[in-house]
């Protein structure tokens, strides 16, 4: 089922506001994972589906695993070395690859590499597509070195957020005071693109360091606050408003869409309540299953005892398949740079 947003994109603890009232304990010796989403470029190939699959369960073996959410990513880079033809009857072709693994943070304004292997991959096939999809099949997901690259690649993440978690807050409150200047200039629905665009990425940021150093996390919360305090401020301004039109034309799974993204607050609370009682009505005439469970689960959704990043990730998730793309897009620029000029002479 459709629903909408960034961002697309999963996470505890007191906050200073009424929203921040329910909590999960968490202590300090919490097994923290960082989950790692495969990124296949723009290959639609069976060769770069097969490939993006065995790098998925490859990541699942050694810890999390996300799906269409790019806060860390893994990133295959293939290089065709050599494509031969064998002199034997039938005639096979055999391709040998570089396979380059780069595994970064994505979706933000700058990419950061935090390890990168070659591995080699071979296959012999009647046609250059099923060679292609021989190598493929030929990486094993409980490959050791490729096991143990992973395994480096945390590891790695973690001594990075480690070493700049106090740099890391402040780029996301940078991003954070960024987004209500964006929104200061004019209407906010004017500049509503910039500032969701600055607050998700600062809202990502958080998440990386939830995920990779919760104890940087713990020693920075009141500053994280402020910025999800922010960003509350915001959602009730743009996306009551834009829930509402949506429902004004009967646009349920839209109007979801901009609820999912407001975070239980007080700040707004009256509002989205009365637009939920609006729609308890309508649900009787639902046939979509799945749309009826998702507004149900927005009403209960402050009793889940989630603290306020969590949800904000949880919202920002719920993404059209455009935006997944754009940001796909963004990470695969951020990671290997922009695209090379098609060479015209």
């Amino acid at each position: 089922m459709k629903s909408c947003f960034l961002l697309a994109v999963c996470v505890v603890l007191t906050f200073a506001s009424p929203i921040f009232a329910q909590q999960t304990p968490v202590t300090q010796e919490q097994d923290v994972k960082i989950p790692i989403s495969v990124v296949s470029g723009n290959d639609t190939t069976s060769f770069g589906r097969l490939l993006a699959t065995r790098l998925q369960q490859a990541v699942s073996k050694t810890g999390m695993s996300e799906y269409e959410s790019y806060n860390f990513v893994l990133f295959p880079k293939i290089n065709i070395l050599s494509q031969d033809l064998t002199s034997s009857a039938p005639t096979l072709t055999v391709v040998n690859l570089e396979m380059t693994l780069i595994v970064a943070n994505g979706y933000q304004s700058k990419s950061i590499i935090f390890n990168s292997e070659t591995f080699s991959l071979k296959g012999v096939g009647k046609s250059q597509e099923r060679a292609m999809l021989e190598a493929a099949r030929s990486l094993r997901a409980d490959n050791p070195r490729l096991q143990a690259f992973i395994d480096k690649s945390r590891q790695a993440i973690v001594r990075y957020f480690a070493a700049n978690c106090e740099a890391i807050i402040s780029e996301a409150q940078l991003m954070g005071r960024q987004a209500l200047l964006a929104i200061n200039k004019g209407p906010i629905n004017d500049k509503a693109i910039t500032a969701e665009t600055q607050f998700s990425w600062a809202i990502g940021l958080l998440y990386n360091i939830r995920s990779a150093n919760y104890s940087c996390y713990q020693s920075s919360i009141e500053k994280i606050n402020q910025i999800l305090n922010q960003y509350d401020d915001f959602s009730c301004q743009l996306y009551l408003g834009r829930a509402r039109n949506h429902w004004a034309a009967r646009e349920v799974d839209k109007t979801v869409a901009y609820l999912n993204k407001i975070p239980p607050s007080q700040k707004c609370r009256a509002g989205v309540d009365e637009l939920l009682r609006q729609m308890d009505g309508y649900q009787e005439r639902m046939t979509d299953k799945d749309l009826k469970e998702e507004v149900r689960v927005l009403r209960e959704r402050e009793k889940a005892g989630k603290d306020m990043l969590e949800l904000v990730m949880d919202g920002q998730k719920k993404e059209t398949s455009d935006m997944r793309d754009a940001r796909r897009q963004e990470t695969i620029i951020n990671v290997l740079g922009p695209p090379t000029p098609p060479n015209r002479n």
